[in-house]
């Protein structure tokens, strides 16, 4: 499994937060690249050289040009301000000079046009916006906020950093699976929102799994407290008004609204379709299977094969279509560390009778 993400220049160019740290017109994307070089020394000269690479294919310009093109064009215009003899066409020029005269008032209205052009385009800094971090199948990429906070994304995952974050708020929206240590703020709670639930934190350590083709989403806490929310936008999540509050090494699932299955607690009949639990520990490993993940392994623990599927697809970049329905609810325990797709099918082999086969066309592994 890719843990760095960036194996080319390309890659490094393609991504769409590269260019607001090569500019430094962003701080979210600079403080990302900043810490992305710092846990990845051995990168710092391809970061260098695309830095140069994309400085060739932007013209060269930089931020610093940018406000020295503003600062010309404010020189030009105060100057015009004060002397505008210097701009004035004579009433009477002579024959001789009218035509290098007009050359010269067209040459000046166009470089004040070009430096108004470019003031407004390239020298105002850039308004607060959304940033963007994606990761692709069998990726995993660790990304560091201005508030200090850091995430690191799962394979085939989304995080957007609303406008405004750190200043007005700590807002992000995830789709996929996030491990998410927080910088303490009380006057200013980080909350990350996903389609089902919200998380309101101060600052903790945990993990959220919220991918939009999933049943269940799942929140584990390994520090600190978080409150849980029910998205009211969405229907069929009951979760109490007040919130759900998670201590340390409790795990919240809750199924979405389009599950058909409900949890049902045992101190009560009424079914719910949410359920707090402990973590589950890899006692071999001493580890929380939960966040596994994190450390480059993919664990199971008691997952129906259906799941597990999913699972595989993200991790391995593959699709897998199943022919025996049934197939679909064999439950299985196991941990994968570096093993490749087919020992992983075959060590589920060992313990469920069940055959595969990879078709050529399009890679899909068919579970049968």
């Amino acid at each position: 499994m890719d843990t760095s993400g960036f194996n080319s220049i390309e890659d490094l160019l393609a991504d769409p937060s590269f260019p607001q740290y090569c500019m430094g017109t962003d701080p979210v994307a600079v403080a990302h690249w900043e810490q992305w070089i710092k846990d990845h020394p051995e990168q710092k000269a391809m970061v260098e050289k695309a830095r140069e690479l994309y400085g060739f294919l932007n013209g060269g310009n930089t931020r610093a040009q940018y406000e020295q093109d503003r600062d010309l064009f404010l020189q030009r215009f105060r100057q015009h301000a004060a002397e505008p003899h210097l701009f004035k066409v004579p009433e009477k020029p002579a024959p001789s000079r009218r035509k290098a005269l007009r050359r010269s008032l067209i040459a000046v209205a166009v470089g004040i046009a070009a430096l108004v052009l470019i003031w407004n385009y390239r020298s105002t800094p850039a308004p607060a916006r959304e940033m963007v971090f994606q990761t692709k199948a069998g990726q995993q990429k660790k990304y560091s906020l201005p508030d200090g906070s850091s995430i690191l994304l799962n394979s085939s995952s989304t995080v957007t950093i609303a406008a405004g974050f750190n200043e007005r708020h700590r807002d992000i929206y995830l789709s996929g699976e996030g491990y998410f240590e927080v910088a303490p703020n009380a006057q200013q709670p980080f909350i990350v929102h996903t389609h089902t639930i919200f998380i309101r934190v101060l600052g903790t350590v945990f993990n959220v799994k919220a991918y939009p083709n999933d049943t269940v989403t799942a929140t584990s806490l390994l520090q600190g407290a978080i409150k849980v929310y029910a998205n009211k936008n969405v229907a069929g999540v009951w979760l109490p008004k007040e919130g759900l509050l998670l201590s340390a090494n409790q795990k919240l699932q809750v199924l979405k609204g389009t599950a058909t299955k409900a949890i049902t607690p045992l101190s009560s009949t009424a079914p719910r379709n949410y359920q707090v639990s402990p973590l589950a520990n890899d006692v071999t490993l001493n580890t929380v299977v939960e966040t596994d993940w994190t450390r480059g392994r993919l664990s199971f623990n008691d997952m129906p094969f259906d799941r597990i599927a999913l699972e595989l697809e993200r991790w391995y970049g593959v699709k897998i279509r199943f022919e025996d329905e049934q197939l679909k609810q064999s439950r299985f325990v196991a941990t994968f560390d570096k093993e490749n797709i087919d020992q992983v099918l075959r060590a589920l082999q060992a313990t469920t009778s069940f055959n595969y086969r990879k078709t050529d066309m399009d890679s899909t592994i068919i579970l049968y």
